[in-house]
């Protein structure tokens, strides 16, 4: 079975301060976009699961796919073996939930490819035991996802996008970006930060992009500059060439920027194409 598996960007993302279990609760709205990776999955003979990608460093048990594929198989006594074979376009520690998603999508292909005949609800269940941004990809499109990630309420909104992402050559681990984070965090302006998800919602909803761009947020911003300058460099470069706004995605380091029409978006591409080694012109899913 052949499935795409989508990425995602945070059109705002609100941290909550530690718990005494280590988690943070965040209020964040998750956006399905059209870059995606590709996964072949396949039954085998051999009782085992084996993960395959252009991406060597990621063919381990680590793998957010593998750890779906070794979960249903426990859980539903599965004896065939499974290959998972992954075409990585995601870039790795990027803010776009490429492993999350990934292993969402395997969930997806071996409940049809087993006929396991698992809903949506159990297939959320199963997703938020692998990992807490899995649930949102079993949902999918545009959802207000909060609690530690394990709250999603869809937004009714069909707006289209159209987005220009750029990654540059470091990568960024969730681990690292929430210890920066605990570090500085001193006044989180929680109601402020409130409106304006509330306000993007209401744009979302309005299908209008400009209001859109004005509300969007990440507390992980500030941090993550302080540590990497060019994360500020490609925000600036994408509004310098027409993006309405430009936002760091989850925990970076892969930044997007909102564009009023396709032609603008494709007029960036051109030029920013040049400068970084990651650019890559995308829309809503």
């Amino acid at each position: 079975m052949l499935i795409n598996s989508y990425a995602k960007i945070n059109l705002c993302l609100d941290v909550g301060r530690k718990m005494p279990n280590n988690y943070h609760k965040i209020n964040s709205v998750f956006h399905q976009i059209d870059l995606h990776d590709k996964i072949l999955i396949k039954k085998t003979k051999q009782d085992r699961i084996a993960i395959k990608s252009n991406i060597k460093n990621i063919e381990n048990k680590d793998n957010l796919a593998y750890k779906a594929a070794s979960l249903l198989k426990n859980e539903y006594k599965i004896k065939e073996g499974i290959e998972i074979n992954i075409n990585k376009r995601i870039p790795l520690q990027s803010g776009l939930g490429g492993g999350s998603s990934n292993a969402a999508s395997t969930l997806i292909a071996l409940n049809k490819l087993f006929n396991l005949k698992l809903n949506k609800n159990e297939l959320i269940d199963l997703a938020s035991k692998i990992g807490s941004d899995v649930p949102f990809f079993i949902e999918g499109k545009t959802c207000l996802v909060s609690g530690i990630g394990d709250r999603i309420k869809r937004i009714n909104s069909n707006l289209k996008l159209y987005l220009i992402i750029i990654k540059p050559k470091i990568g960024i681990s969730t681990k690292l970006a929430y210890n920066e984070y605990d570090k500085h965090i001193k006044n989180t302006q929680e109601i402020k930060k409130e409106n304006k998800t509330k306000e993007l919602v209401k744009a979302l909803k309005q299908k209008n992009a400009e209001k859109v761009a004005e509300n969007l947020h990440n507390d992980f911003e500030t941090v993550i500059i302080k540590k990497y300058p060019i994360i500020k460099k490609m925000k600036d470069d994408l509004i310098k060439n027409s993006a309405l706004n430009a936002l760091m995605s989850g925990s970076g380091s892969a930044v997007f920027g909102i564009f009023k029409n396709k032609s603008e978006a494709e007029n960036a591409f051109r030029k920013l194409g040049k400068r970084y080694s990651f650019v890559y012109l995308s829309k809503s899913f």
